[in-house]
């Protein structure tokens, strides 16, 4: 995730493609079937790129598209993790409750692409009206990483939003009861539970 969330096209700046390669080679040493997985297709580019009327650039071939596939087990397993972490961790940061093991989170996530194609909610925002400025050594980070959020009073129903340097976005719905969620499959399919007690 700390790959995916530096990934951003069009940033030429020395230091931060530095960051980002050594980022890499991390993940490529640790896990190198992520790389494998996270290279779509060619048939995956021509479909992306004609679905949106965009030809292949010339002189190029669909390796030099820079898509990369994130629905592979690996990327999917990272991905539901770190929601689980952000979410929980963002509720106990605004709260200090802990999220309790009869809980659960609901999450969506969403890539720049969607991001910049618009299919992201629009109504998730307004519902939001907390922000904080987050920064370091003086340094306002909100550039880097930004959420904004709402809770009830009792503390025990939160909504977040997070962006990571424009990569990606995230929602999440924390409940202490799961009984709260409405049983739908899309439901189910996107929710996660809290930590299991030791």
């Amino acid at each position: 995730m700390s790959m995916i969330a530096r990934i951003s096209v069009g940033n030429n700046d020395p230091v931060y493609e530095r960051e980002v390669k050594n980022v890499m080679e991390g993940v490529r040493h640790n896990t190198p079937e992520l790389f494998a997985e996270m290279r779509p297709r060619p048939s995956d580019v021509r479909r992306f790129l004609r679905e949106r009327g965009l030809p292949i650039p010339e002189g190029k071939t669909t390796a030099d598209v820079p898509l990369l596939r994130l629905s592979g087990p690996i990327a999917t397993a990272s991905v539901r993790e770190f929601a689980r972490k952000l979410f929980l961790a963002l509720h106990y940061k605004e709260t200090g409750r802990i999220v309790p093991h009869a809980g659960a989170i609901l999450w969506w996530w969403w890539s720049n692409l969607q991001a910049v194609e618009g299919k992201i909610p629009q109504e998730i925002p307004p519902m939001m009206t907390g922000y904080r400025k987050l920064a370091r050594a003086n340094r306002i980070l909100n550039d880097q990483f930004a959420y904004r959020h709402e809770i009830s009073v009792e503390g025990d129903l939160g909504m977040y939003m997070a962006r990571f340097n424009n990569a990606f976005f995230m929602t999440g719905i924390i409940m202490f009861d799961e009984a709260q969620i409405t049983e739908t499959p899309e439901d189910r399919e996107n929710m996660l539970k809290p930590f299991s007690p030791i």
